[in-house]
C-alpha cells in the first residue's frame, strides 16, 4: 500500500522558487526540475526505507541533475480496526 504524499508549505515554496530559478537560466528547465522531483517523489513512495533516517527521523534524497534535495519522514500507519 503506498502512502499518501503531504507537501510542507514551504518545500512547496522552495520548490517553485527553484523551478523559477532553472526557467530564467533557460527555458523549459523548470519543468525538467519538476518531472525528476516528481520521478523521486514516486521511488519514495514505493520505498520510502530507501534512504536512511537520521536521529530525528529525516530522511533525504539529493536530485541527480539539480541542486536540491528532499527531505521526507514517514508517519505511523493507522491501525486497522
Amino acid at each position: 500500500m503506498e502512502r499518501e504524499v503531504k507537501y510542507h508549505p514551504k518545500a512547496l515554496a522552495e520548490a517553485f522558487k527553484t523551478a523559477r530559478y532553472y526557467n530564467r537560466r533557460r527555458p523549459g528547465l523548470g519543468a525538467e526540475f519538476f518531472e525528476e522531483v516528481d520521478s523521486v517523489v514516486n521511488q519514495l513512495q514505493a520505498d520510502p526505507l530507501r534512504q536512511r533516517a537520521d536521529g530525528d527521523g529525516v530522511r533525504s534524497w539529493r536530485l541527480r541533475r539539480f541542486l536540491f534535495r528532499i527531505y521526507y519522514f514517514l508517519e505511523a500507519s493507522p491501525r486497522s480496526p
